[in-house]
């Protein structure tokens, strides 16, 4: 069986969609042995420029890797409709592919003959009509829900982008399969404390903190968490500067606030100007922006920190909080979304739409450790239901039907 896959988003592998097209493809190099039935299929790897090598993927003899761009060489939306619906669609037909899996939603229609599967991680443009800001943003979207109708077999990550699915765009709860993704193998293992205390000190991060991070678009909700650690921060010190209640907190180590994330320009206005914000607020002392942050740094940020705060206003999986709970982080996230149904019991939820639910459930992470201490083990516990073996064992099912 010869089957195309568009593995597009290797050329992005920060972003989350980068992230599953990099862990599915390593997965399935690495399930390539004499008894498995992929090992009896041949792979067609669409792409649209060259892997880079830091990447390191070697391909097997029955994989073949395909870079091909179209005509239209500006690097925007057009070029990417003219890609995934007619490059690709060419490229399937002088390939003879039987079969054809799309690791993302995508404007691809499939030839005659050629079955489909596709994967869909979210409809946010449908939800969140900010980010349809201009025609070729709105022309885009049209042809990927036009592509997702047409497209016999999905793969949802999980049960509430199905629920968005079927509601959204009408289709059959039959034709759609519900299989959550992972995260970084690097958060396979909670790294020693040697490691974080060199990772904090890398970035100059002092202990305590709550850590919050997953990108600075408003979607993801950073405002809300500056807010509400602004309205705790104003009682403690109000509770130091009281002196008739006989309180004297001074000895106290008031957690500080880290962010990760870089602000990018052209995301605007859609991105939270974070830096902005602290400085209004007057807490630039307390809070400490990290910008980027390797990768490779992550597992130790997580590690290290109090808890983890995520109160976005929608995710389609949410692997910030997976991220947190593998290295057995205590976790506040939103009580909406695909959130819910991932955190499980593992998380302690709120309200993304109001500070001070925010600011209350905070407060109590803060207060006791004890607490903290149990949802790090409910989460790392739940970690260990997901994983990239899963993903791709069942996505090949699908696919083979």
């Amino acid at each position: 069986m010869r089957i195309g896959i568009n593995a597009s988003f290797l050329r992005k592998p920060a972003t989350g969609i980068g992230q599953v097209t990099l862990h599915f493809l390593r997965e399935l190099i690495d399930r390539q042995k004499e008894d498995s039935i992929v090992l009896r299929n041949e792979y067609i790897i669409f792409l649209e420029q060259e892997i880079d090598p830091a990447l390191k993927l070697t391909f097997p003899k029955n994989f073949t890797v395909v870079v091909s761009s179209p005509p239209y060489k500006r690097d925007d939306l057009i070029r990417k409709i003219w890609w995934e619906r007619f490059t690709v669609f060419k490229l399937m037909s002088e390939y003879r592919c039987e079969k054809f899996l799309s690791l993302y939603q995508s404007a691809t229609i499939t030839p005659p003959g050629v079955d489909h599967t596709m994967v869909v991680h979210d409809l946010i443009p449908m939800l969140f009509p900010a980010y349809l800001r201009n025609n070729r943003q709105k022309l885009y979207q049209f042809v990927i829900q036009k592509a997702i109708r047409r497209t016999p077999r999905i793969i949802s990550v999980s049960s509430h982008t199905k629920n968005d699915l079927v509601s959204l765009l009408s289709l059959s709860e039959q034709r759609i399969t519900v299989v959550p993704v992972s995260v970084d193998p690097r958060f396979g293992e909670i790294p020693p404390a040697s490691k974080t205390n060199e990772v904090l000190k890398k970035y100059k991060i002092e202990t305590p903190y709550i850590y919050t991070g997953g990108g600075l678009e408003v979607r993801k909700n950073v405002e809300s968490t500056v807010l509400a650690y602004k309205n705790i921060l104003d009682r403690y010190l109000q509770l130091i500067n009281d002196k008739e209640g006989g309180n004297d907190f001074s000895n106290q180590t008031f957690p500080q606030l880290v962010i990760s994330g870089k602000l990018m320009p052209e995301l605007a206005p859609l991105a939270c100007d974070v830096e902005a914000l602290i400085k209004e607020l007057d807490i630039e002392n307390h809070v400490h922006v990290l910008g980027f942050v390797e990768s490779s740094d992550l597992p130790s940020l997580y590690s290290g920190a109090d808890f983890f705060v995520f109160p976005s206003h929608y995710e389609g999986f949410g692997m910030p909080v997976l991220e947190a709970f593998s290295m057995s982080t205590a976790v506040l996230t939103a009580q909406n979304s695909s959130l819910v149904e991932l955190g499980g019991e593992a998380a302690v939820f709120c309200d993304s739409y109001d500070v001070d639910d925010i600011t209350t459930k905070m407060q109590q992470l803060i207060d006791d450790p004890t607490f903290r201490s149990s949802l790090g083990e409910k989460g790392l516990a739940r970690s260990k239901a997901f994983s990239w073996e899963q993903f791709v064992s069942e996505t090949m099912k699908i696919v083979m039907r």
